[in-house]
């Protein structure tokens, strides 16, 4: 595994723990739901990304991830 994939690996996980704390946390409901909504939609699709087309010769760029 590369030293970059190793690093937005770890980064993605340390994000992930994030919400995940929230969502403990006596916070508002929208807060909470945000929370959730990032672990169910955002973090997934930016690792679908990432195994689908992050490991050709020119991976997406940070927005056309977040497309």
């Amino acid at each position: 595994m590369k030293r970059a994939n190793f690093l937005e690996l770890f980064a993605l996980l340390l994000l992930a723990a994030i919400p995940h704390g929230v969502l403990f946390l006596p916070l508002p409901l929208v807060v909470q739901t945000s929370a959730a909504l990032i672990l169910t939609g955002l973090l997934p699709g930016w690792l679908l990304v990432g195994l689908l087309v992050g490991q050709s010769e020119a991976p997406p760029a940070f927005g056309e991830r977040l497309l």
